[in-house]
């Protein structure tokens, strides 16, 4: 599988990035497609999202943060799917991310502007629960 980013920059005050994912025509994927794309929206060290990871669960007898309940109501393109440091090593942004390979996403998804647009509406809504 091979990753290249074609794109960042800041949204609403928020780091941004567009990955190109793809895999060799004759690998099958869930959605059965070779490419697709990725994208995230990181918060800096200062924020109260650093270092929360996007899957957290209700477990019996344990109670989730405000904050880990937020990030379980973060609507974007098949849910969050990532969190973490882009790059090993590298400080000073924390990014949530989607992927557009699920079993139904087409050419309606697979494209930049459309990833884009999920990206804006994930910094809005970032931004609304670092407030």
């Amino acid at each position: 599988m091979e990753f290249n980013k074609i794109e960042d920059g800041r949204i609403n005050g928020l780091d941004y990035v567009i990955v190109k994912a793809s895999v060799d025509p004759k690998a099958k994927t869930i959605a059965n497609i070779t490419d697709w794309y990725n994208g995230y929206v990181g918060v800096e060290e200062s924020s109260k999202l650093w270092g929360e990871e996007y899957y957290t669960m209700k477990l019996e007898d344990v109670e989730l943060t405000k904050i880990e309940e937020s990030l379980n109501d973060i609507h974007v393109h098949g849910g969050l799917t990532f969190s973490g440091l882009m790059d090993k090593g590298e400080k000073g942004v924390w990014y949530f991310g989607f992927d557009t390979n699920h079993a139904g996403d087409g050419a309606n998804e697979q494209n930049r502007d459309y990833v884009f647009d999920e990206i804006t509406k994930l910094s809005e809504q970032i931004n609304k629960l670092t407030k």
